[in-house]
C-alpha cells in the first residue's frame, strides 16, 4: 500500500511539474506607425531599394528586378504586394527588420516608410 502511494504521489507531482514548467512567450512585433503624409513610390519608396543594397542582388539578373525603372512593375506583378494589407506584403515582411527571413533587411525607418506607402494602396506614384 506504500508504494501504491508513492508511485501515486510521485505521478501527481510530476504532472505538476510539467504543467508549471511549460511557458510559452508569444513576442508580437507592434506594426510600425503608419504616416499621414503621401509616401510616393518614385520619391520615397524605390529609393529604398538601392539605400538597403537590395538592388545587389535584384537587379533583373536573379530575381525580382527592383532597379528604379522596373521595381514597381516587379513587385506588383510578382504579387509581392497585397495593397492596403502590409502584413500579407512580401515586400514588407520579409525583409523586415525585427522579423524578417531574408539576409538583407530594411533600416528601421525604411520598414516604416514601405509599410506606409502598402497602407496607403501601394500606389505607382
Amino acid at each position: 500500500m506504500k508504494i501504491l502511494r508513492f508511485f501515486s504521489a510521485l505521478t501527481v507531482a510530476t504532472g505538476l511539474l510539467l504543467l508549471v514548467s511549460c511557458e510559452y512567450e508569444f513576442i508580437e512585433t507592434p506594426a510600425p506607425p503608419v504616416t499621414t503624409d503621401t509616401i510616393s513610390f518614385s520619391s520615397d519608396v524605390a529609393p529604398i531599394f538601392s539605400d538597403d543594397a537590395c538592388t545587389a542582388c535584384h537587379n533583373g539578373g536573379i530575381a525580382f528586378d527592383l532597379t528604379a525603372d522596373n521595381a514597381y512593375n516587379n513587385i506588383v506583378s510578382n504579387n509581392l504586394v497585397v495593397p492596403s494589407d502590409p502584413e500579407n506584403s512580401k515586400i514588407w515582411y520579409y525583409p523586415e527588420p525585427a522579423n524578417g527571413q531574408h539576409n538583407s533587411k530594411y533600416s528601421v525607418s525604411n520598414a516604416n516608410t514601405i509599410y506606409s506607402w502598402i497602407s496607403q494602396g501601394a500606389l505607382d506614384n
